[in-house]
């Protein structure tokens, strides 16, 4: 039974009185006695009926006696006597102590007055002095100075009393409690015997199951004796067995070594046989070839003789068998044509009768048709187009044309020109890939067609009617539309005419950028018949010979001359725009605006005019940095550029990571648009990383659907593999959270699996702390309007900060509250209580009264907001900064909630040692209403138990990778992690489980967490928050851990990588979101989406762009 549960005692109100009153003022040189531990009353109830009951006879003792066993119930009486009687003695020495320290003060206080009186007899004597020599002022002075020593006399003459009083009282109570010392001494003598013989009885229990345990380990010892007889016995027939396989084994190999010599003996022999035959067929093939090549010899030597060519012969043979197949194919299409056309006639039977019954419109005549003098001029140009085919065998080079010859041979000649329009007859070149397609226009031009052999005539009407323009003909010779300058490729159309053209066909003007002129379309044949001439200018200007090569030698000297000037213009602004890429990352990283650039630039320069100025070199320093492109629309340029690949690497690492987690959060900026932040998780080769992907806008309706859409539109837009993605953290806003359909819902049914999903932590930690009762929150509202009202005006705050500078105070200023998260409101009370005496005159001087200011009650609730709030303000800065694990966060919640319950008990007991400003109260006041104050922090308590559900319930899976092995496999969460098999887990943890090596690692990795928690609380109870920054983070301590461990156990690591990555609140989105409204504030609120999220990217981000790759990248200009 706890001392918690004992009746009151009634001694307690007068203990109380006594302790308060002794602590009200102590006297000069006197120490106090607060800082020692107050003992409890003992419960005086229970000990008069436990003396009462007890007949006198020792009871107790003689049960220890008579050997009989003990019950709980007389145990538990025991301890409790004893206790009971512990704290009497206590009592009793306290109260000795107080009376001791009231007689110490009482003497103290009648020295005081003594010296009192006879400075009070100096004065009168030195009062009379000066009023004998009539010395007025003097005896003014003196009269004062008496008064107030008067006064004080009294004071100590009432505080002598007062003391005097409370001596007796302490030495009425010190006499009460030595009656009870004595009334209770045979109990005590009872008790010490019954402790006795309770030590005696537990001293023969220990010998007995001493005993007991020796005769089980001699059990024991004849078991594992037994049982390594046994192991011996089936260990020597284990031998046995395989001594004798072991001869069975010799046996076999024996004879297996036997048939394997016959076998490879038996195969010797066939290869040689096969050997014998290859060797006589190979023989035979070579008598074969010999006696072939004489044949062949003879057959040419024969040939030779009667005056043939044995290669031409046979070339001639393979060509003529060649033209006989081409002649049988010409054949079979000449039959299906047949064939085709045969079918066609019996098609346009019925055509025919009903065109006879139906005629159609007579046709107008085409020119041709009309005036068939054209015809006669289109066939006149191109008569010497042999169409008779050859009468002999071409040379073997030309072969192909001879069978494009056959070919025409069987079609009609005029079977397509009598169809031809004007246009096309005269304007249509005779090589139609050599001259512009625009040749019809020259049907406006005047040209003329001259004939130097045979001049051409047509009738005048016709040249009239049709208003053709004269051309002339220079032989044989057509002058046709204009060639095309400079071409790179010439495609020469419908070329496959099958005659052999005598004419030598130049192309001039070709392009003198190419090296060379594709001719498509053209026969072999006809090849030999195009040449192509460069560079007609320059051969006229300058002919072959020394003078040339002068001229070819300085435009090569020229080509390199600039070549060289273009390179090294190029290499030099490389410097400047990689400098311009850093300029514009620090900018951006301070939350600048753009237009800060050519601020920065403007500076750099007059500082270098001064910096520089004994540099051999100043001038081109100050040049380089005059080059430096950093106007507003180069900077807002170079961070998006940069923001883009801190993206590309993002991405890049995401998706190459084992698992990856996400968190979102919203907020709105200065223009009202909603912010969604899209933030990573995960593992890289560097360790975790936490990181924004994308800060995107949501201009219309912000439901759960938006943002799902929204994201699930960024992820695959940035090419984001989900496959890997384990959980997503939120806060608790309804369109994140809601059942149906918030965001968290609606992005598992996008992903068709299951998430592990988090309510932020700290979110959670900040609605428990809201859970003060309604009359505490009524008292921190009242503090803000106090607050407000004093800072509210700048005189009233002038004044103000005034009067703590001339008081001294501790503080020079109050703080004024802040409803954005994370931000203390402990320190506001804090600072407020602080001064609160101060307070209240400057209230008084303005003639403002707050009553509530002077109620204990109200007070109480202050000091007590104070101290709780201090305590929630602690729990809420572990829980902020990177580098914490969803684990590590958890476990201080817990603890936290644990702590609640010695706050409890301490307010309970009254003893406050956890509420230093409620104890100054106490002490002040002597007014403190434990019972509500218990219930307050009771159902704060209670808050904290129904949230943090998901993270309780996963309490093992984040557990893994700290302490995989105390862990059963059975009891984690697989379903998010798609990459890890839960049987292969639980080999890889059964075949770790005995190897020391790794083991010891996980051993190292608790060792290094406790270290690294001891040295942040450490740091906590100074208050030394910025300290907490270069410790080791957690979490990379044990992705070094994990990164140690070989890739034979890679379920395991890709389980703990995964479990690594999970968010356990949304903070950093919370400093992104500070960052944003410091960005894009209201005198710099146009920035668009895009330097938005690029200007937050570069501030929040831990990666650093490729500002070389950048660079190259960027078009190398003069100015830019």
């Amino acid at each position: 039974m706890d001392v918690e549960e004992d009746r009151e005692s009634p001694f307690d109100d007068e203990a109380s009185d006594s302790t308060d009153e002794d602590n009200e003022e102590d006297g000069p040189g006197q120490e106090s006695f607060k800082d020692e531990e107050v003992a409890l009353p003992p419960d005086f109830e229970w000990l008069e009926e436990l003396y009462k009951k007890d007949d006198g006879d020792g009871d107790l003792a003689v049960a220890a006696v008579s050997g009989e066993k003990r019950s709980c119930a007389e145990t538990a009486r025991m301890f409790k006597l004893r206790r009971n009687l512990d704290q009497l003695d206590c009592f009793h020495r306290q109260k000795e102590h107080d009376v001791q320290k009231a007689r110490e003060e009482l003497k103290l206080c009648r020295q005081n007055i003594e010296s009192l009186l006879e400075q009070r007899e100096n004065l009168e004597e030195k009062m009379e002095e000066q009023k004998a020599a009539d010395n007025s002022v003097a005896v003014f002075r003196t009269r004062a100075q008496h008064k107030l020593l008067c006064q004080k006399l009294q004071s100590e003459e009432e505080l002598e009393g007062h003391i005097n009083t409370e001596l007796k009282q302490q030495e009425l109570e010190l006499s009460g409690v030595e009656v009870e010392l004595g009334r209770f001494s045979s109990l005590r003598q009872e008790v010490q015997e019954e402790e006795r013989a309770f030590g005696v009885l537990k001293k023969q229990k220990a010998t007995k199951r001493l005993q007991q345990e020796r005769k089980a380990s001699q059990h024991q010892q004849l078991r594992m004796q037994h049982l390594r007889d046994k192991q011996a016995s089936m260990r020597k027939k284990e031998e046995a067995e395989c001594q004798r396989k072991i001869e069975e084994g010799r046996a076999s190999r024996k004879v297996a070594a036997k048939y394997l010599k016959e076998t490879i003996k038996r195969m010797q022999q066939q290869e040689a046989e096969k050997e014998q035959q290859n060797r006589e067929l190979l023989e035979k093939r070579m008598q074969a070839v010999k006696s072939l090549k004489s044949n062949i010899a003879v057959t040419q030597e024969s040939l030779r003789a009667e005056g043939f060519n044995s290669i031409q012969h046979m070339y001639q043979q393979k060509q003529l068998e060649e033209i006989q197949r081409k002649q049988e194919q010409l054949e079979e299409r000449q039959k299906s044509k047949r064939v085709e056309i045969v079918e066609k006639i019996l098609q346009e039977g019925p055509l025919e009768e009903s065109r006879k019954r139906n005629p159609p419109p007579t046709p107008k005549l085409s020119l041709t048709d009309k005036y068939p003098s054209l015809r006669r001029a289109r066939e006149k140009l191109l008569h010497y187009l042999d169409r008779r085919p050859p009468t002999q065998l071409r040379d073997f080079s030309s072969s192909s044309s001879a069978s494009s010859d056959v070919d025409d041979q069987e079609e009609p000649t005029n079977q397509e020109e009598d169809h031809l329009s004007l246009s096309d007859s005269l304007a249509q070149p005779e090589f139609s890939g050599l001259w512009d397609q625009n040749y019809k226009k020259l049907l406006n031009e005047k040209t003329t067609l001259e004939q130097t052999e045979v001049k051409q005539e047509e009738p005048a009407m016709a040249i009239g009617k049709l208003n053709l323009p004269p051309k002339k003909v220079h032989g044989k010779e057509l002058k046709g539309p204009p060639f095309i300058s400079k071409p790179e490729v010439i495609l020469f159309k419908d070329f496959e005419l099958g005659k052999t053209y005598k004419k030598k066909i130049v192309l001039t003007n070709i392009s003198y950028i190419t090296n060379h002129c594709k001719l498509l379309g053209v026969s072999t044949h006809l090849k030999d018949f195009i040449t192509i001439n460069k560079h007609e200018a320059f051969a006229e200007k300058y002919p072959a010979g020394d003078e040339r090569k002068r001229a070819i030698s300085e435009l090569l000297r020229k080509a390199e001359q600039t070549k060289h000037t273009f390179k090294k213009w190029i290499k030099s602004p490389n410097s400047t725009t990689s400098a311009s890429f850093v300029a514009a990352q620090e900018i951006v990283r301070r939350g600048k605006p753009f237009t800060d650039g050519e601020y920065m630039k403007e500076s750099f320069i007059k500082i270098s005019e001064h910096l520089f100025s004994d540099f051999k070199n100043k001038g081109e320093i100050v040049q380089k940095i005059r080059d430096m492109p950093l106007s507003a629309k180069t900077v807002k340029d170079r961070t998006i550029k940069m923001a883009e690949n801190i993206t590309s690497q993002q991405i890049e690492d995401i998706n190459s990571a084992p698992a990856f987690s996400i968190a979102c959060d919203e907020s709105s900026d200065v223009n009202d648009i909603e912010q969604t932040a899209l933030l990573c998780r995960y593992v890289n080769s560097d360790g975790p990383q936490e990181e924004i992907i994308e800060l995107i806008p949501l201009k219309g309706q912000t439901r759960g659907e938006d943002i799902c859409k929204a994201v699930m539109t960024c992820l695959q837009a940035k090419g984001i593999n989900t496959t890997h993605m384990v959980s997503v953290a939120t806060d608790g806003a309804p369109s994140m959270r809601g059942t149906q359909k918030g965001f968290v819902t609606l992005l598992q049914k996008s992903l068709d699996r299951e998430l592990l999903t988090f309510h932020c932590i700290l979110h959670q930690e900040a609605l428990c702390a809201q859970t003060f009762p309604p009359e505490c929150k009524e008292v921190m509202d009242l503090v803000i309007q106090i607050v407000n009202k004093i800072m509210a005006k700048g005189l009233n705050h002038r004044q103000f900060c005034s009067l703590l500078d001339e008081v001294d105070s501790a503080y020079s200023d109050l703080l004024l509250h802040n409803k954005v998260r994370w931000l203390s409101r402990g320190e506001v009370l804090k600072r407020f209580a602080a001064c609160l005496d101060h307070v209240k005159t400057f209230l008084e001087s303005k003639g403002l009264t707050y009553p509530e200011l002077e109620h204990p009650d109200w007070l109480e609730k202050l000091h007590f907001m104070v101290d709780m709030t201090g305590h929630l303000n602690m729990l809420n800065k572990s829980l902020q900064g990177k580098g914490s694990t969803a684990l590590q966060m958890l476990e201080d919640v817990l603890a936290f909630e644990r702590k609640m319950t010695v706050f409890a008990r301490d307010v309970q007991k009254g003893t406050f040692s956890h509420f230093p400003s409620l104890r100054e109260f106490k002490e002040a006041h002597n007014h403190i209403n434990c019972e509500y104050l218990q219930r307050a922090i009771i159902e704060m308590q209670a808050a904290f138990g129904q949230r943090f559900s998901e993270f309780r319930k996963e309490k093992n899976t984040l557990s893994f990778p700290v302490t995989p092995l105390d862990i059963d496999p059975s009891m984690l969460n697989m379903s998010p992690f798609t990459g890890v098999s839960l049987p292969d887990l639980e080999i890889e943890l059964a075949d770790i489980a005995d190897k020391e090596l790794w083991v010891s690692k996980f051993k190292r990795l608790t060792a290094d967490l406790e270290d690294v928690a001891r040295q942040k609380a450490i740091l906590a109870r100074e208050h030394k928050w910025s300290d907490m920054e270069i410790l080791p983070k957690p979490d990379k301590l044990v992705f070094e851990t994990w990164n140690a461990i070989p890739d034979t156990y890679m379920n395991m690591k890709k389980y703990a990588f995964g479990v690594l990555s999970i968010f356990g609140s949304t903070y950093l989105c919370e400093q992104i979101f500070s960052s944003m409204n410091y960005i894009k504030s209201k005198y710099c609120s146009r920035l668009t989406d895009d330097s938005l999220r690029s200007c937050v990217k570069i501030k929040v981000t831990s990666y650093s762009p490729d500002i070389e790759k950048l660079s190259s990248d960027v078009q190398k200009q003069k100015t830019h």
